[in-house]
């Protein structure tokens, strides 16, 4: 009888443990949702890859294209900034790091265009837009690295530019119509049209969206996102060892 009791008393804690744990993780997930649904209905505008709860209590981390930023919602502000712990570690940048190796390895990049030594041990992933200026900067300086490989997804923001796009897409030789396209050797009445290059773009603007892309270009290498062209950032991670 003693047994008897024992034993039901141990599954009776062991309820009681596992019950109040899981009432406590919904609580939570209630909580973080609610906080969500109120940063949504104040910040209408603003892209959000992910919603989560700060190492600070009472602050949320929101996650877009290539930052992190900081919800405070009992005053509805907002914080741009990192957070560093006492051992001097950058909290902000692990974490925006770990959020973009993990959407990375998720992409579907079978579908981008390559460029450069498919054999290169270096590999960065480019959003682009045959019509953004700093994109042509960008591919005018790549043409000669051949020590690296760029994985190209094409993100079409300004005017006249998903035709461009499909023309390349539709190319037999769709590096080289890349070439021709962003040196501004292609006149409007020469670019091709075709199913496979449409259905191509739309591939490639789902790619972009679910990264988050919000303008061109965005480059990716190793964990890192970099929204626009930051020259000397591009040329060490080319040039380093």
């Amino acid at each position: 009888m003693p047994m008897q009791l024992s034993r039901w008393t141990f599954f009776g804690l062991l309820w009681l443990f596992f019950g109040c744990n899981m009432a406590l993780a919904d609580s939570e997930a209630d909580s973080l949702a609610q906080v969500q649904q109120q940063f949504q209905a104040t910040f209408t505008q603003m892209n959000i890859l992910d919603f989560q709860a700060s190492a600070m209590p009472g602050l949320y981390e929101i996650i877009n294209a290539d930052q992190i930023i900081y919800f405070y919602p009992e005053k509805e502000l907002l914080f741009l900034g990192q957070i560093f712990n006492k051992q001097g570690h950058n909290l902000t940048q692990e974490k925006l790091t770990s959020i973009k190796s993990a959407q990375r390895a998720k992409l579907d990049l079978s579908v981008a265009l390559e460029i450069g030594d498919p054999t290169a041990t270096k590999t960065l992933i480019e959003f682009t837009d045959p019509n953004c200026g700093y994109c042509q900067q960008f591919h005018h300086d790549m043409q000669e690295k051949t020590q690296v490989k760029r994985q190209v997804i094409f993100s079409p923001f300004q005017p006249g530019s998903a035709q461009k796009v499909v023309h390349i897409l539709c190319s037999d030789h769709p590096e080289q119509a890349y070439h021709a396209i962003f040196n501004g050797q292609v006149d409007s009445a020469d670019l091709l049209d075709c199913q496979q290059g449409q259905d191509l773009l739309k591939k490639h603007q789902q790619i972009s969206s679910a990264f988050g892309v919000q303008g061109t270009p965005t480059l990716s290498w190793e964990g890192r996102v970099i929204t626009g062209y930051q020259k000397a950032r591009v040329a060490h991670y080319i040039n380093s060892n």
